[in-house]
């Protein structure tokens, strides 16, 4: 179900893609072989806190814990690569750093389009996207 909310305050993100990329049938299948997955009732009262949070208009980073993504572990078994390219954005001080998708893209949020530059310049790869969030022009 797709619902309209506001646009979150203004953020910013450093990505990190993954080169390579995964299948998501791979992700989902080794997902279901190490047991990932949540309930629908979990899944649902998570819906409701998010939907809270977000429908605020603030920033995910104020609601950093309600983010997460299912996949991760699964990706990172299929690609272990994955975790040095989120533990690079968390060395950089990202406050909150994830997986997009199935990956194996790493995202890192930050507050200000200039800590995510200074980010992305620690982090010293070539391939690092700095992007302003939170508002389209």
């Amino acid at each position: 179900r797709v619902e309209r909310l506001p646009a979150p305050a203004s953020h910013a993100a450093v990505l990190l893609p993954g080169g390579g990329g995964l299948s998501t049938a791979d992700v989902f299948a080794e997902a279901d072989r190490l047991g990932l997955g949540r309930g629908a009732e979990e899944l649902d009262e998570l819906a409701g806190r998010l939907r809270k949070a977000a429908g605020s208009g603030a920033s995910p980073l104020d609601y950093a814990g309600l983010l997460a993504n299912d996949l991760e572990p699964a990706a990172r078994s299929l690609r272990p690569d994955i975790g040095a390219a989120l533990d690079a954005l968390r060395e950089a001080g990202t406050p909150l750093a994830f997986l997009t998708g199935s990956g194996p893209t790493a995202v890192g949020l930050f507050p200000t389009i200039g800590g995510a530059k200074s980010a992305a310049t620690r982090v010293g790869r070539d391939d690092a996207i700095v992007c302003a969030a939170g508002s389209a022009p």
